[in-house]
């Protein structure tokens, strides 16, 4: 079967036992429900701007922070957000800050594709074309690879449950020795556009 975020959300709890998690960044549909947020250290917060490009700096740069403190930093972000960004991974190697990277990889700029489908449900247009200038695939690009070459240990694609777990696993253990790592996921959209949707559905209803 595919990935999901909530698939990632549970290996990772899993493989970070009791130690207090710093989220540094989190992707849209992150499923908050496992991870309750105890203090102010828990998740960092947005950008502000919505700036695609901007998780890895975010990540990197919390991290930097955190460095000598109890907490492992972990940043979820897009592969969008990975790609426009990637240069701050060299960093991270340069400097040895222990940063677990997880890139939640659906292959897409797909907020904006949903938003292309939306506008186009709106004019009358076929929103099939919603991917134009929104995908990232055919080739999808290796994010492990490139972290490789930027000198951070990495793992992917990940497209199972087995090597999530592995992948998890080693990189925890990687960040705790004070490195980075990056483990890149293949995750489904549709099922981060379930979890957008019912989000959305929910504020509007608690709003309401």
């Amino acid at each position: 079967g595919h990935l999901n975020l909530v698939d990632v959300a549970r290996e990772l709890f899993t493989a970070v036992g009791s130690q207090k998690v710093s989220f540094a960044s989190l992707a849209r549909a992150w499923p908050t429900k496992y991870w309750p947020f105890s203090d102010p250290l828990s998740y960092l917060g947005k950008d502000g701007g919505g700036g695609v490009g901007s998780g890895p700096g975010l990540c990197v740069g919390a991290a930097l922070k955190l460095k000598d403190s109890d907490r492992l930093v972990v940043g979820v972000i897009g592969d969008g957000d990975c790609m426009m960004g990637v240069n701050a991974f060299w960093t991270a190697a340069r400097y040895n800050i222990p940063v677990l990277i997880i890139v939640a990889n659906n292959r897409s700029y797909y907020n904006d594709e949903l938003h292309q489908e939306g506008v186009a449900i709106h004019r009358g247009r076929d929103p099939e074309n919603r991917w134009v200038g929104q995908s990232i695939d055919h080739p999808a690009p290796n994010i492990s690879q490139i972290a490789d070459g930027l000198g951070i240990e990495s793992a992917g694609p990940i497209t199972s449950i087995e090597g999530l777990k592995e992948a998890l696993t080693h990189g925890v253990e990687v960040v705790r020795g004070g490195k980075p790592f990056l483990v890149d996921v293949h995750i489904d959209p549709r099922h981060g556009r379930e979890l957008t949707e019912s989000m959305a559905e929910r504020s509007l209803a608690q709003k309401g």
